[in-house]
């Protein structure tokens, strides 16, 4: 389950693996899989129509995160 304090997490850190709450010697795809399912977690919530703009903001800088992270571990499994 992905939690807010998650997104948190993901705005908060510079390394892909705090972001999403992971040890540093986890394997890239597990990574990769991760970040992909929270900006899908991420992106599904943007569409509550009870969000008020800055929440909505908020989850989308979360999700714009997570793809970064994608980004991130793909370069770094190269």
């Amino acid at each position: 389950m992905i939690t807010a304090g998650a997104g948190c997490a993901l705005l908060a850190s510079s390394a892909a693996e705090p972001r999403l709450g992971f040890p540093s010697e986890t394997p890239a795809g597990e990574l990769h899989a991760a970040a992909l399912r929270a900006a899908v977690h991420w992106r599904r919530r943007i569409d509550d129509p009870l969000l008020d703009p800055s929440a909505r903001r908020a989850l989308r800088a979360a999700v714009r995160s997570c793809e970064g992270v994608v980004a991130g571990v793909r370069i770094r499994a190269s």
